[in-house]
């Protein structure tokens, strides 16, 4: 008896590993977003960047809307990021506030960037506009009334001074 135990428990031990599969991505999310390492996985990590960064250049020129989260309407700020996420399987929450405090990592400094983390700006004294770094210093973003989805350089002098900090929801 204590063998066949044994047996199971070694058996169970070479299964798949878990969030091999898209479901189980998505199943794991906020597992993943807790910072475990067993649940790590670099090159998938890398893969869905990729893939978040993709989904929301696709988005490129769609008008701002306020309140709005899909192509047919228009995006904000924090429906453009929800929306991206969500194609890759991956939930943050809807508005730019919410996304900072859920955030599994925040990071402090832009040094730290990777491509597909958000970058947060406090305009009106208050997280309020939220973005995502896509490399070489660049984010996409949908900024404001009037405008549409567009990459800007986040050297400009206006971004460096609203810069607020940014998370990761991608390890």
């Amino acid at each position: 008896m204590a063998l066949a135990g044994a047996a199971t428990l070694l058996l169970s031990a070479c299964a798949p590993f878990p969030g091999s599969s898209v479901a189980d991505m998505r199943a794991t999310a906020a597992s993943r977003r807790s910072g475990d390492p067993w649940l790590r996985d670099p090159r998938r990590d890398a893969r869905l960047r990729r893939e978040v960064v993709m989904q929301a250049l696709a988005e490129l020129d769609r008008p701002y809307r306020w309140g709005a989260e899909t192509p047919r309407r228009g995006f904000d700020c924090s429906g453009l990021i929800q929306y991206a996420y969500a194609r890759v399987g991956i939930h943050v929450p809807r508005t730019a506030h919410r996304q900072y405090a859920d955030a599994a990592r925040l990071l402090y400094s832009m040094n730290e960037l990777e491509p597909g983390d958000l970058v947060f700006f406090r305009i009106d004294d208050r997280i309020s506009h939220v973005g995502m770094y896509i490399g070489n210093d660049r984010m996409i973003h949908s900024p404001s009334r009037g405008e549409h989805v567009r990459i800007e350089r986040l050297d400009k002098r206006y971004w460096r001074r609203r810069f607020a900090g940014a998370a990761r929801y991608i390890p």
